[in-house]
């Protein structure tokens, strides 16, 4: 799974080895209907897992 790409309504995201998942984090404006994305705010953001012992 650590090498997988995963495609979903989110966006495409990778695991790390911790098996959490490294995802770019977006700025989203919410107008009447419309879910209008502003800027990526982070690219590949990974949560180190500090002390995970996987």
């Amino acid at each position: 799974m650590e090498n997988a790409r995963i495609d979903s309504p989110r966006g495409s995201f990778s695991l790390s080895k911790a098996h959490n998942p490294v995802q770019d984090i977006y700025l989203r404006k919410a107008e009447g209907r419309d879910n209008k994305l502003v800027e990526t705010i982070v690219k590949g953001l990974n949560d180190p897992a500090r002390g995970c012992k996987m």
